[in-house]
């Protein structure tokens, strides 16, 4: 395991290069289950080309890093920035990486085999295209992992593969000039912050791809993370627009109501089980209230969310 600032030189370079970073929890108390899991699953990629992975975390916490990660992917670079925002430490690691291509994963979330290799090739295939994402759920075991796997992350799954307005903040793979020209902006959330980013990509004219086929999971770790998830999401979406204002709530709450009907007008057969409709549909007019408080925050002009883990 290398421990990477900047005074040390960088290892052989290598065309494609993954970040990992840690965007929802204390980093202070974190179990690092997440890391591992994660880089478990990097080691069993299917892709044929060699890879780079960095870790990036928190300065602060140097010296709490587990012996153990080097174990599973023996080449692991961690790299430490003094900021435990989620959107300063990956801008601070794509000047770590030396690949062509650089992949962004959040750390709770585990993508399949071969999800690397095929966002790679549609990289490859499609010169015209920025960035690269697949499909993110929380799995199919319960009812609530398919009821929320549509209501939350259905707004970014086409049903087919195709140019979109969308990138998952969750797993993605850029062209390394479009992540040294649009760094994440530092906001109090790192779901604004994606959207802005985001934002200003697509008004300069940068094409951005679902690829379907490329799937990962996202960890569900309970009703305090909906809450949290949601608090964020308001805030975002009262922020996005530059203007902040009680009037504009009703107005967000019905663009939320319409985003989460037409994910199951369109992908309802994909996701749920016919036993599944009523809960989610009980769901569908309750999710979007939920966002009600960090819509306050946003209008109370708060730089931070009360209570929130994101970071």
């Amino acid at each position: 395991m290398k421990y990477m600032n900047d005074n040390i030189i960088k290892s052989k370079p290598c065309d494609l290069s993954v970040i990992v970073v840690s965007d929802y929890g204390n980093s202070v108390d974190k179990s690092w289950m997440d890391e591992r899991n994660i880089l478990q699953a990097l080691a069993v990629q299917d892709i044929r080309q060699p890879f780079e992975v960095l870790l990036v975390e928190n300065e602060s916490i140097r010296d709490k890093v587990p012996s153990d990660l080097s174990e599973i992917v023996p080449n692991l670079k961690v790299v430490f920035f003094n900021s435990n925002r989620s959107s300063v430490l990956v801008n601070h690691a794509v000047s770590c990486t030396s690949g062509k291509l650089v992949a962004m994963m959040e750390a709770d979330c585990i993508p399949d085999p071969g999800w690397l290799r095929k966002l790679v090739k549609t990289m490859k295939n499609n010169p015209e295209i920025s960035v690269a994402s697949g499909r993110t759920s929380y799995g199919s075991n319960t009812a609530l992992e398919r009821c929320l796997s549509l209501l939350h992350r259905g707004f970014n799954d086409l049903g087919y593969s195709g140019l979109t307005c969308h990138i998952s903040n969750n797993g993605a793979l850029y062209r390394r000039e479009v992540l040294e020209q649009f760094p994440y902006p530092e906001t109090a959330t790192p779901f604004l912050s994606s959207w802005m980013r985001k934002n200003l990509m697509q008004i300069n004219g940068h094409h951005l791809y679902f690829e379907r086929s490329a799937g990962m999971i996202h960890a569900l770790e309970g009703w305090q993370f909906i809450l949290d998830l949601h608090r964020n999401r308001g805030y975002a979406a009262m922020m996005i627009d530059g203007q902040s204002a009680v009037s504009k709530i009703p107005v967000l709450l019905i663009r939320s109501l319409m985003t989460e009907f037409s994910s199951l007008y369109r992908l309802g057969k994909n996701y749920l089980n016919y036993y599944d409709l009523v809960p989610t549909l009980a769901l569908l007019f309750v999710l979007p209230f939920l966002e009600i408080p960090g819509m306050l925050d946003a209008i109370k002009t708060r730089d931070y969310i009360p209570g929130s883990v994101y970071r």
